[in-house]
């Protein structure tokens, strides 16, 4: 069951990394918002996706990993909401509560 949950916590993070990454592009296409905001937007896909490859390293990445999703999810919070938001917002509630609820098996 352990290794189920982490499967599906690196399945989650590679998703809201591709979401990130194509909203950005989207953004820089259309001029939706200001061409800075859409590569934060890029650079933190981009960090979700190096997550998923690094999450098994050591337990600085794993900590950094939960301290990086648990800022995310303080972040989106803070920010207006529509759609996307609530879906990023749902991606990072089951991220952290797969890291929060498996620590003792996944910090080793």
């Amino acid at each position: 069951m352990m290794k189920a949950a982490k499967n599906v916590f690196i399945i989650l993070m590679a998703v809201q990394g591709v979401l990130w990454i194509a909203w950005s592009v989207f953004v820089l296409i259309n001029h939706l918002q200001n061409p800075y905001i859409a590569m934060l937007m890029l650079g933190n896909g981009l960090v979700f996706l190096v997550s998923t490859l690094v999450y098994n390293r050591n337990r600085f990445f794993k900590s950094a990993v939960m301290g990086f999703v648990a800022l995310n999810l303080i972040l989106t919070l803070t920010d207006q909401m529509g759609l996307y938001d609530y879906i990023v917002l749902v991606l990072n509630i089951a991220s952290l509560f797969l890291i929060v609820n498996n620590s003792r098996y996944w910090m080793r």
